[in-house]
């Protein structure tokens, strides 16, 4: 056996199911296509679906996830979204008062720039500056979505489909 590369088969990945998740199973799906057993993709789908929304719940709930929400709770309260910078300390605080974590402003400003959100000081205070541009990078980043954030994706992306 020794210098034997064994290749699995290449499979497809199911509709609605995360690449992680996908990764984590994609040796199993491959071992049941060469069996031919084409009902074990079948089965095992709503399993993986289910991993999927556990993975996002999760994913929403570590702590650059809360930054991301702190972001987006302040740029769409009370109605419309206004992008208007937000102070760190702003920030620790709803997600302190929301979720209960601790964070320490500047932790937040590291954790909104890994994000990829421009951060600067403006009157004598540390800020992040949210675009609409990076507030969907960030949310597609963490796989966070809601009806503010796909309402904004579906504004900025119109004028560029009228435009083709």
């Amino acid at each position: 056996m020794r210098g034997l590369n064994l290749e699995p088969p290449p499979v497809e990945q199911p509709t609605g199911v995360a690449a992680r998740v996908f990764n984590t199973y994609r040796l199993l799906l491959g071992v049941s296509s060469l069996c031919g057993d084409f009902e074990f993709p079948r089965q095992i789908h709503s399993a993986l679906l289910l991993e999927t929304a556990e993975l996002n719940e999760a994913q929403s709930a570590e702590p650059d996830g809360l930054v991301l929400r702190a972001i987006v709770e302040r740029v769409f309260a009370p109605d419309r979204p206004t992008y208007r910078n937000i102070k760190f300390s702003d920030l620790a605080e709803a997600i302190w008062k929301n979720h209960r974590l601790q964070l320490q402003p500047r932790q937040v400003g590291r954790m909104a720039r890994e994000l990829g959100f421009e951060t600067k000081t403006s009157h004598g205070v540390t800020v992040v500056v949210p675009t609409p541009a990076t507030l969907l990078r960030a949310c597609d980043e963490c796989g966070y979505t809601d009806e503010a954030i796909e309402e904004l994706r579906t504004t900025m992306v119109s004028p560029v489909a009228s435009a083709t």
